[in-house]
């Protein structure tokens, strides 16, 4: 096993991922999955995860860069794999040679393709436009008409993406609406994947006409908005992160603790050192939360350090090497987020390559990724 020597690491429970993985295909039976491991998988590691749901049969692996797909290429994954952002129109025979399906995503984009020369061929799904206004194309019949003549080119898919699941269903159907508009100008047959649910949909709607459904945070146990979505699907929480005390220190009555003395104690009092901070992620206005340390909830104190952050200890019966728990099932991430004012998606994607990444399986250690460390 790979050693790695810092104090602080997150643990990503691969038996959660396919526990979640199966509470998905089951709730949509009749839809492919489009599995979402953009953003390092977000923040679990895109190489491992990915690997577990190509064995649990995903349809596809859904990323947000060129620079991901071939990665996840590179380590031999064959699962198709697409897109769902712009690529470069000089980068597409790049796709094509490691069949990365790509989105035509805009009529310019469209109008670029059908100028250059396509080496293999490059299969696309069609992002439609319904009121996300990110991206998307607006006059699809003209853009499917362009790309059918184009030599290389194979329309795979339509989708869209629905921006308001989460917060506000009427939007949702407005949305909905829109896109089964377009959808039905095509013969039935046209497109072999139709896809709009990501994880707040998934949870929420059984949509007729849609073969596939995308899902992200889902996958990796977490329901975006626990008091707006109401399910009975049971989710299981996948990543953990932990960091142990590296000092256990006494501090007076007035004296300061970290850059700026922004805290001071009011009383005699215990500190607990981490060595965990804002360069891996874990970001300065987590200062006046807690982490859990023996079953204790202990605030984090003082301004949060590139590397290190202090905590207020309960009393002297705590040690170097004790271990606390920063996300986990004592501090569940939408807690976090929460207390945070943001969401899990950030939370996560946030802890970045400083950080290893220890995988395990029926409780037994199976892989670690050092991440910018390897």
């Amino acid at each position: 096993m790979i050693k790695f020597y810092r104090d602080t690491w997150a643990c990503i429970d691969m038996d959660a991922l396919a526990h979640n993985y199966q509470q998905f295909t089951h709730l949509r039976p009749n839809q492919e999955m489009i599995a979402v491991i953009k953003g390092n998988a977000y923040g679990h590691g895109d190489v491992q995860v990915a690997k577990l749901f190509a064995e649990l049969d995903a349809t596809y692996l859904a990323v947000s860069s060129l620079d991901e797909a071939i990665r996840l290429r590179k380590h031999d994954i064959k699962t198709p794999i697409i897109v769902v952002a712009p690529i470069k129109m000089s980068d597409v025979n790049i796709a094509a040679e490691f069949n990365i399906t790509a989105i035509a995503y805009d009529e310019q984009w469209v109008d670029e393709l059908a100028k250059i020369n396509l080496n293999r061929q490059l299969k696309l799904h069609l992002e439609v436009e319904t009121g996300m206004n990110r991206i998307g194309l607006r006059d699809v019949a003209l853009a499917y008409e362009k790309l059918s003549q184009i030599d290389h080119v194979a329309i795979e898919g339509i989708y869209t993406h629905i921006a308001s699941a989460d917060s506000d269903l009427c939007s949702v159907d407005r949305q909905l609406d829109a896109f089964r508009r377009i959808t039905k100008s095509f013969k039935p047959d046209t497109f072999k994947y139709v896809h709009v649910a990501n994880t707040a949909t998934t949870l929420q709607l059984e949509l007729e006409g849609i073969n596939a459904h995308r899902v992200g945070l889902g996958l990796y146990g977490i329901n975006p908005d626990d008091d707006f979505i109401k399910t009975d699907l049971y989710l299981r929480l996948a990543f953990s992160l932990y960091s142990c005390l590296t000092q256990v220190s006494k501090v007076k009555k007035g004296d300061a603790v970290s850059y700026g003395g922004t805290f001071v104690a009011e009383e005699d009092m215990y500190v607990g050192t981490m060595s965990v901070g804002y360069a891996d992620g874990w970001c300065r206005s987590n200062q006046g939360r807690a982490v859990v340390i023996n079953g204790h909830e202990c605030e984090i104190i003082g301004r949060v350090c590139m590397d290190q952050m202090m905590v207020k200890l309960p009393s002297a019966d705590f040690c170097i090497g004790d271990v606390a728990t920063l996300i986990g099932d004592c501090l569940p991430v939408n807690r976090v987020a929460n207390e945070l004012g943001t969401i899990a998606y950030e939370v996560l994607t946030l802890i970045n390559g400083r950080i290893p990444r220890v995988y395990k399986k029926n409780g037994e250690i199976i892989d670690c990724n050092l991440g910018r460390f390897r």
